[in-house]
């Protein structure tokens, strides 16, 4: 066997394999992306929605006798959860632009860490509102 068949073969193989990580590596559009296309939909519908009741909130908390406390902390949480939104839409935007598996993996972790966000924020506004109640009572 002479060595430019030798070079050929393995060239063969390394395009095979190239080829077949390429296909592991790649999402196909067809399965996947139009569910994906309706969660940023209603991902980025959510943020402005979220984002806009947020400054409303913060507005009303520097009017005079209008729960001033209340609208700081809704205001806050509202924000907050508009910026995990905003990071959780940008990694789906980076995975439909190279639709990697690694990329759906990272806007996965994003999602939970989004719904980890407003748990967390949830809970810090209940323990504020209930340290509020306690106070009002004594």
């Amino acid at each position: 066997m002479s060595d430019s068949t030798e070079n050929e073969i393995i060239d063969e193989s390394d395009r095979r394999i190239a080829d077949r990580r390429r296909q592991f590596l790649k999402v196909s559009d067809d399965l996947l992306w139009p569910e994906l296309a309706s969660v940023r939909a209603l991902m980025s519908i959510t943020k402005v929605i979220v984002l806009a009741c947020g400054i409303i909130m913060f507005y009303l908390a520097f009017w005079p006798n209008f729960f001033e406390g209340v609208n700081f902390v809704v205001g806050g949480v509202l924000l907050f959860i508009a910026q995990g939104l905003n990071e959780t839409s940008r990694r789906l935007r980076e995975f439909k632009e190279s639709h990697s598996v690694v990329d759906l993996r990272r806007f996965f972790e994003s999602l939970k860490q989004l719904w980890i966000s407003i748990c967390v924020a949830v809970v810090g506004a209940t323990a504020y509102y209930a340290l509020i109640g306690i106070e009002s009572l004594l």
